[in-house]
C-alpha cells in the first residue's frame, strides 16, 4: 500500500471508510491515516466530510448494539474539529450524475483505494 499525500493546506474530504477505519483502529489502514489526523491537528489542513458520513457510519454498531462504537464515531464527527457539510439536493444530483457517467453499470458510491480527496 502506498502513501497518503496530503496538500501543503487547505480542506481535505474524508469519507466514511476513511472514518470507520480509523475509529475501529483497522491495522493495515491505520499507518496510512494517521498523518492525515495528525496534519489536521496541527492546523494544517482541515477535515471536512458529509453528514451522510454520520449515517453511514452508524449503521454497523447500531445494528450490532455496540453503544459504544455508536459513541466513538459520534465523538470523532461531532466532537472534533471535522466540520459535517450539510448534504443537499444539488449535491445529491451531481452525485447522480457524475454515477450516471461512470462506464460500468453502478448505483452504489464507489470503494476507492484513495480514501481522501483534497477539495481545496
Amino acid at each position: 500500500m502506498g502513501a497518503l499525500t496530503l496538500p501543503a493546506s487547505g480542506l481535505v474530504y474524508v469519507d466514511t471508510m476513511a472514518l470507520i477505519y480509523t475509529v475501529e483502529h483497522y491495522p493495515a489502514y491505520l499507518p496510512l491515516l494517521e498523518p492525515l489526523w495528525l496534519t489536521a491537528q496541527a492546523g494544517t489542513i482541515q477535515i471536512i466530510s458529509s453528514e451522510l458520513t454520520l449515517m453511514e457510519a452508524l449503521v454497523g454498531p447500531i445494528k450490532t448494539g455496540n453503544a459504544t462504537l455508536v459513541s466513538a464515531f459520534e465523538q470523532a464527527l461531532l466532537g472534533t474539529e471535522m466540520q459535517l457539510l450539510p448534504i443537499t439536493q444539488p449535491i445529491l444530483r451531481e452525485a447522480a450524475r457524475l454515477r450516471g457517467k461512470r462506464p460500468t453499470p453502478c448505483t452504489r458510491p464507489p470503494h476507492s483505494r484513495r480514501f481522501v480527496r483534497n477539495i481545496g
